[in-house]
């Protein structure tokens, strides 16, 4: 009597789903979102992990031909990162979280300075406002920004471009 094949089954079964899926399900491509800072001597990315579910990313920073950091891994499934700015000075970078959130550092540190809610959160997923339009003053203590309504039933949840507020500014770092 012989042995059932159902580890041989599951094997070929998870090689036939990952075959199905496409690169970006897999966390392709590695960096999806990469900035060089303005005088050219840093680098601020964007790294997905290649899990099939649930999506997963993480934010680092790095001195351009050095060392990168890895400044902090996003929650899986819940949050995700397509927008970096940088000070025009280069001494801050800002990484732009579930289009709300806004996470800081320090470039010549690597360290983290902040992390702010700069659209109005309750806990809701995805949050239903949005930053659009969102840039750091010069010495990148303050971020300025619209604050807009999302589109919970549009596609990728879009903005609503007739509810969008004015230009705020919020201070996102303490001076040195």
């Amino acid at each position: 009597m012989g042995r059932p094949m159902i580890h041989g089954c599951v094997f070929v079964f998870i090689l036939l789903s990952i075959n199905a899926c496409t690169r970006q399900q897999l966390g392709l491509p590695r960096t999806p979102v990469s900035v060089t800072s303005p005088d050219g001597r840093f680098v601020a990315f964007v790294r997905n992990h290649p899990n099939l579910d649930p999506p997963s990313q993480s934010i680092w920073l790095g001195a351009i031909g050095g060392s990168t950091t890895k400044l902090k891994t996003l929650g899986p499934d819940s949050d995700w990162c397509n927008t970096i700015v940088w000070s025009s000075d280069s001494s801050t970078v800002s990484y732009l979280v579930q289009d709300a959130r806004l996470i800081t550092a320090d470039a010549r540190s690597g360290r983290m300075v902040s992390e702010k809610w700069l659209a109005d959160w309750k806990g809701e997923y995805p949050p239903y406002r949005m930053v659009r339009d969102l840039s750091l003053s010069a010495a990148g203590h303050e971020a300025r920004f619209r604050d807009c309504k999302r589109n919970m039933t549009g596609p990728g949840y879009a903005h609503a471009p007739s509810e969008c507020g004015s230009v705020r500014t919020m201070t996102i770092r303490d001076m040195p």
